[in-house]
This record gives C-alpha cells, sequence and structure tokens, in this order.
C-alpha cells in the first residue's frame, strides 16, 4: 500500500470510530479534534432533514403552467438555461480534467485540409440552404 491508500483508510476508521462513540453516546471531551468534528457530523446526518417543500407542492406549480402560458414558457426557459449551464461546466470540467489526452484523438478523426472539398461541405451547404427555403417557404403560405 502507498501512503494515499494509509491516509485513506485512517480518515475512514477514524469516521467509522467517532460514528460508533456517537451511537454508544460516550463522552466526546477525551477525544481528538478531528473525531469531535467527525461526532458532530454524524449526528447532524442522524436527524431528519428539515421541511423544505410544503406536501402539495408539484401539484401547485402543475396549475400554475396550466393557468398560465407566460409561466409555463419563463420556467421552460428556466430549466433549460439550467440544464446548458450544466453541461457547459460539466464539460468544461472534463475537458480541464482530460483534455490533454483528448487532443490526440480529435486530430487523427479531423480530416485533412484538402480533404474539405470532397462533398460533404457541399452536402452539408446543401441541406442547410434547403432547409432555410422550406422554412421561407412554409411562412409565405402561413400569411
Amino acid at each position: 500500500m502507498n501512503q494515499h491508500s494509509d491516509d485513506i483508510e485512517r480518515e475512514w476508521q477514524a469516521q467509522e470510530n467517532a460514528m460508533r462513540l456517537e451511537r454508544l453516546n460516550l463522552d466526546p471531551l477525551r477525544e481528538d479534534t478531528r473525531s469531535r468534528h467527525y461526532r458532530l457530523l454524524a449526528r447532524v446526518l442522524r436527524q431528519p432533514p428539515p421541511d423544505g417543500l410544503p406536501a402539495d407542492f408539484a401539484t401547485r406549480v402543475a396549475a400554475r403552467v396550466v393557468a398560465s402560458p407566460a409561466f409555463a414558457a419563463r420556467v421552460e426557459f428556466v430549466l433549460i438555461v439550467a440544464l446548458a449551464a450544466a453541461m457547459v461546466v460539466g464539460a468544461s470540467y472534463a475537458f480541464a480534467t482530460h483534455g490533454r489526452e483528448w487532443l490526440p484523438s480529435f486530430s487523427a478523426i479531423l480530416p485533412a485540409r484538402d480533404a474539405l472539398a470532397n462533398g460533404w461541405l457541399i452536402a452539408l451547404s446543401g441541406c442547410l440552404g434547403a432547409s432555410w427555403l422550406m422554412e421561407r417557404w412554409q411562412r409565405r403560405g402561413h400569411r
């Protein structure tokens, strides 16, 4: 075992010992600071969480969404922004921690510079143009 594994094992044992002492309700005055902190944590975790949301919270939010389309749109927008932000934070973290390992793989899958004119770029441009034209045509038909 290495030093890191020994440190983790000692911390684990300290936490388990503190939980055991707290369960047995033994005197904390003879313990070191770390054990007292772990006992406090064990005591707090044994208590039920405080009541936060009312029992009919989901029903009330659903009723507000149905009653107000503007509220529904705001809720949806906030949820989408929160999801996008969480994804950006997660991707940034993953790139920051593992980016150097990934860069060679990305450069290997990118096409060569002269291969961009091989037809895929033309096909992409055609699809985007067709989509834009169809959207314009549909808008003209709804007027």
